[in-house]
C-alpha cells in the first residue's frame, strides 16, 4: 500500500466580528477514506466545491488535517514535523491546473525542472544535474532546447510536460494531479494524460487523479472516488462505477458525460442535477445530497447514511440503494 488515509478531517475556522470569534466551522473534508496500491491511479471527482483539492493539499500535509490519519508507505504523516516531513515530500510532488501560475516564470525550463535534484540533493556534479534534466525532457516529449528557453515561449500543454518533469525528478512514489488538464484543449487534454499512462508504467509510479471530466478520469484511473460536500459518496474500480453505479450523484454525473455515438446519445436518458451544491456552512440535515436527490423521501432528511460495502471493491452512501440501479 502506497498510500491509506483514514477518517480524514479538514475543518476551517469562520472568524466574525472585531474579536474575530469563531462562529462555525467549514467542513471542507469530512470523514474521507481511500486507500491506493502502488502504480495504480484512483480518480477523484466531483463538483467544484465538493473538497477534491482540500483532500489532495491535506493528504500532502499543505493544510493540516483537523483529524484522522495518513498512512504514506506504512508511515502516519499526520503529525509528522516539517523537519521530518520536507525528505517525504521528494516521494510525494504535485502537479497543478495552471502550469502558467505555478512555473517561475523568471526561470529557464533547465533550471524549473532541476530545482528537485538541488533541493534534495539529488545530482553528484554539474554534469550529472545537466545530464538528469536532459533526460527528463527527453521522457516528457519536450524538444532537446527546452532546457535553456522560458516558459513563456511554450504553449499551454508543453509548460504541463515541464510541470511534470519537473514533478517525476525528485523520482517519486506517489505524485498528485490536482486538475492538471482541465485548462487544456481536448486534444492536449488526450497527449498529457497519454504521457501519464506512459510514466506511470515506467516507472511505477501511482496517481491521486483530480478532476471533474469523467471521460477523462475513466481512461485513466483504476479507482474511482466520488465526492459530494466533502464525503465520499461512492467508490470503487472503474468499470464497477461507470458500468454500475449504485448513488444517485454518480449516476447523475454520468449522465452528464457525452456518448461519442450520435444513435446512442439521441436516444439515451439524460438527468439534470436540480438546484445548486449547498454552501458547506449550511448544509442539509441527513443526507447532503437530500436536496437534490430525485430519489429523496422524507427518511433522507433524517438519516446520514454512511458508506455501505456493495461488494469488496465498491461502497455507496444511500438509504435507496438497492432503487439506485
Amino acid at each position: 500500500m502506497i498510500l491509506r488515509v483514514d477518517d480524514l478531517r479538514t475543518f476551517f475556522p469562520v472568524r466574525r466580528g472585531l474579536l474575530k470569534r469563531k462562529v462555525g466551522e467549514i467542513k471542507a473534508v469530512d470523514g474521507v477514506s481511500f486507500s491506493i496500491q502502488p502504480g495504480t491511479t484512483l480518480g477523484l471527482v466531483g463538483e467544484s466545491g465538493s473538497g477534491k483539492s482540500t483532500v489532495a493539499r491535506t493528504v500532502l500535509r499543505l493544510y493540516q488535517p483537523t483529524t484522522g490519519t495518513v498512512e504514506f508507505k506504512g508511515r502516519d504523516i499526520t503529525r509528522v514535523s516539517m523537519r521530518r516531513l520536507r525528505p517525504l515530500r521528494r516521494h510525494m510532488p504535485m502537479v497543478f491546473q495552471d502550469p502558467g501560475s505555478s512555473l517561475d516564470p523568471r526561470k529557464t525550463v533547465g533550471a524549473l525542472i532541476g530545482e528537485p535534484l538541488l533541493v534534495h540533493k539529488l545530482a553528484t556534479s554539474r554534469e550529472a544535474y545537466r545530464k538528469r534534466i536532459a533526460e527528463l525532457i527527453d521522457l516528457v516529449g519536450l524538444p532537446e532546447t527546452a532546457a535553456d528557453r522560458m516558459p513563456h515561449e511554450f504553449s499551454g500543454g508543453q509548460r504541463q510536460r515541464v510541470a511534470i518533469a519537473r514533478a517525476i525528478a525528485s523520482e517519486p512514489d506517489f505524485l498528485v494531479l490536482d486538475e492538471a488538464v482541465s485548462a487544456l484543449d481536448v486534444s492536449v487534454q488526450a497527449q498529457i494524460v497519454n504521457l501519464l499512462e506512459d510514466l506511470q508504467a515506467r516507472l511505477g509510479i501511482a496517481y491521486l487523479f483530480i478532476a471533474h471530466d469523467l471521460s477523462v478520469v475513466r481512461h485513466i484511473s483504476d479507482q474511482v472516488a466520488v465526492m459530494y460536500l466533502g464525503r465520499i459518496v461512492e467508490i470503487g474500480n472503474r468499470d464497477e462505477i461507470f458500468a454500475h453505479p449504485r448513488h444517485p450523484y454518480t449516476r447523475l454525473l454520468l449522465s452528464a458525460v457525452a456518448v461519442p455515438d450520435p444513435v446512442i446519445e439521441a436516444k439515451r436518458e439524460r438527468v439534470i442535477i436540480r438546484g445548486e451544491l449547498p454552501s458547506l456552512l449550511n448544509r442539509p440535515r441527513g443526507c447532503h445530497f437530500s436536496n437534490r436527490c430525485p430519489l429523496v423521501t422524507p427518511e433522507c432528511h433524517e438519516i446520514d447514511p454512511p458508506l455501505v460495502p456493495l461488494s469488496t471493491t465498491h461502497a455507496a452512501a444511500c438509504i435507496r440503494i438497492g432503487e439506485a440501479t
